[in-house]
């Protein structure tokens, strides 16, 4: 019979228990640890997907927060403004990016000033990006087919879009070609006679399909496309669907993206980048490069520039007076309006109770009789 192990010093044993409790300990600070950065990420990511959609489509994020981190490192105010006022073009951009992710997300400088994992932070905010793009190719891709009457049918895959589509053909046609005219039709189609590139602005984004190159900037990012694909992105896909179909405008029971952030106003980089994202849907190509054969990257900073451009000022703030009218309409409405809010609809209904309170009997004359309902 083999020997039994006896252990009469009970330090062992309590070495053991001190042994797992360490353990339990530290497997609770890994779970909590887990934790916070679970929270965190579901903090940012909603973040990141308003910057992409709303500020810019490719903002450098390393870059962004680097700047940031330079601002709130300034001693004093004066420090930072004149940090801010020496700026390149490059980081000019950077700073506009900042400024609208503190807007966003007024809790960032204390992150960024006290997080131990930054790359975390820079690795969300990337993660959102591209997420966002991908969902919103995706509304773009499947969303087009049925925005309009194709004639031919578009197909629901690329294969068969771009330039193999007579339809694409001519929404993909840069304004500087005539597609009216067989020969400049067939040069721009089978010789690549001139190149789709992002220097010249396609059909698809104007008015009816159509543009002067003498005037391009009239009927620009007006097409019935790009608006059914900013409803599709600040709302729904189905609420774009009811607009092809005059069936009104549903906002459903799930909240979009523009209620999810209380937006009622769209914005120039908005714009720009459903513009970027139409351009994208109508092609062949299977993969979103920012620097593909077609520059998505260039032609968005190109057509973000004309919007912020002084110059431009007046015309491109009529733009975005249209856009909010056509998107946001009750929000739109009620700027321009103010007078007929239900606030003040309250208010007098108040003012008259206040009058009857006291004595002022007298009725207002009738403006019109209306016969009632049968």
């Amino acid at each position: 019979m083999p020997p039994v192990r006896t252990n009469s010093n009970s330090t062992p044993a309590i070495n053991t228990g001190c042994s797992e409790a360490s353990v339990a300990i530290g497997r609770k600070k890994k779970r909590t640890t887990k934790n916070k950065k679970l929270g965190l990420i579901d903090r940012l990511i909603p973040v990141g997907k308003y910057m992409c959609r709303m500020v810019s489509f490719n903002w450098n994020i390393r870059r962004t927060l680097d700047r940031g981190i330079a601002r709130l490192a300034c001693t004093s105010p004066e420090e930072e403004k004149d940090l801010v006022q020496g700026a390149t073009n490059k980081e000019r951009d950077f700073d506009r990016c900042w400024d609208e992710l503190i807007k966003i997300a007024p809790y960032l400088p204390d992150l960024v000033m006290n997080c131990n994992d930054l790359d975390l932070v820079e690795m969300t905010f990337d993660y959102a990006k591209t997420t966002s793009r991908s969902e919103d190719n995706s509304k773009f891709k499947k969303g087009v087919v049925t925005w309009r009457v194709w004639s031919p049918p578009l197909p629901k895959g690329k294969k068969g879009r771009g330039f193999s589509h007579p339809e694409c053909q001519r929404m993909l046609c840069p304004i500087s070609v005539n597609f009216a005219d067989p020969t400049s039709r067939n040069a721009f189609v089978i010789e690549k006679s001139p190149p789709a590139t992002h220097h010249v602005w396609p059909r698809c984004g104007y008015a009816g399909y159509t543009g002067n190159i003498k005037s391009p900037g009239q009927g620009f990012l007006r097409s019935g496309l790009i608006k059914q694909g900013a409803l599709s992105i600040m709302h729904s896909p189905s609420e774009a669907d009811k607009l092809d179909n005059n069936d009104g405008l549903d906002r459903g029971t799930r909240p979009g993206f523009a209620e999810t952030h209380a937006i009622t106003q769209v914005t120039r980089p908005f714009l720009a980048y459903v513009a970027t994202l139409l351009r994208y849907s109508l092609s062949d190509e299977h993969t979103f490069r920012v620097n593909g054969p077609f520059n998505y990257g260039q032609y968005f900073a190109d057509i973000l520039e004309y919007l912020m451009d002084p110059a431009f000022q007046q015309t491109t703030d009529e733009l975005l007076e249209w856009w909010d009218s056509q998107i946001f309409p009750d929000a739109h409405h009620a700027r321009r309006n103010p007078d007929l809010s239900g606030f003040s609809m309250i208010h007098h209904m108040r003012a008259e109770l206040s009058s009857s309170d006291n004595g002022d009997t007298e009725s207002e004359m009738v403006e019109f009789q209306e016969e009632p309902l049968e």
